[in-house]
This record gives structure tokens, sequence and C-alpha cells, in this order.
């Protein structure tokens, strides 16, 4: 397999290519008819800004753009422009938008409890970021004045605050999916 160079666009294409895979060219002079004859077309132009249209929709139909004033044109199976748009008028069907959806998860209590009863204010990370740090800081301080007994107050705390958040944060997100 060798690379040749095509006649119309002047890129590289596959020697067993049967057309030019970026302006549809046909690659073989049986595939042209009456190609001794009569030369292949060159590529279209932009009826808008007169700019050359090098795209496979040209050859093929479709939709394809012009690269220098932003038109849609419009190519018909045969070739044949059949519509040009200016830059503010295009379809919105040529380019769909795709809606974003934004899942939340849900939260196992189950986990958050665990993660809690083992981990203490750490493993509330799972239900919440903000209470963690704060269950971490009073930890800490109850932990030094009290010598360390501080952490049989917090500790309990922390699994229920865990299960609080988790259940809360599934009770955000059931709401907003039924709304």
């Amino acid at each position: 397999m060798a690379l040749i160079t095509c006649a119309d666009c002047g890129r590289d294409v596959s020697s067993l290519a049967s057309a030019c895979v970026h302006c549809g060219r046909p690659m073989h002079a049986n595939a042209v008819p009456n190609a001794a004859s009569a030369p292949y077309a060159a590529s279209p132009q932009c009826p808008l800004c007169a700019a050359p249209v090098v795209h496979p929709a040209t050859r093929t139909g479709g939709r394809a753009w012009c690269e220098r004033c932003g038109a849609q044109l419009i190519y018909g199976t045969d070739g044949a422009l059949v519509q040009a748009l200016p830059r503010g008028q295009q379809m919105a069907a040529a380019r769909p938008v795709t809606p974003v959806v934004i899942v939340n998860e849900r939260k196992s209590v189950g986990l958050a409890a665990l993660l809690a009863f083992f981990f203490g204010p750490l493993g509330m990370a799972y239900a919440t970021v903000g209470g963690a740090i704060a269950m971490c800081f009073i930890s800490l301080f109850l932990m030094v004045v009290t010598m360390g007994l501080g952490l049989f107050i917090t500790w309990p705390i922390s699994v229920l605050w865990a299960v609080h958040a988790a259940q809360e944060h599934n009770r955000r997100v059931l709401y907003r999916v039924q709304v």
C-alpha cells in the first residue's frame, strides 16, 4: 500500500482507496465516467463568499460548512447545491444540541453509618464533607481538652450526623427527580 496525492485537495490518500477520504474524489480512472475526456470537476465554491469548499458532502450529499464565512451548505445526493444558509439563518436541526443530564447518585445510609462508625469524623466525608471537616476540628479540640475522653461523645455524634446527611442527600435527589 502506497500513499498517493489527491488531484483535488492535494492530501495523501491510500492507493487502495476507491475515493479520497478528504474530498470524495474517485481515485481510479474507471470510477469516473469519461475520465479521459472530462476531467473531474474542481472543488465547489461557497455561493456567499466564493471560497472553495472541500468536504465529502459536496460529492455525496449532506451538509457542509464554509470555513471562511461559516455558511451552511446543503448538497443533494447528486452533488448539486440545494441550499446555502448564512451563519445567522442556519437550521436548528443542522447542529443538534445534546441535552446534558446530571445524575446525582443516591448515597447508601448503611455505608455512611459503617464508615462513620469505623473511622469517626473521617468516615463522615462520604455523607457530608463540610460536616466531616467540622467534626474533625471539634473532635480534636475535645480530645485535647478531655485527654481523649471526648471521642466517646463525638464518635456516636459522627455516626448519627452521617446517617442524617445521607438521608437528606437522598431526599434532595428524589425531590429533584420528581419536580
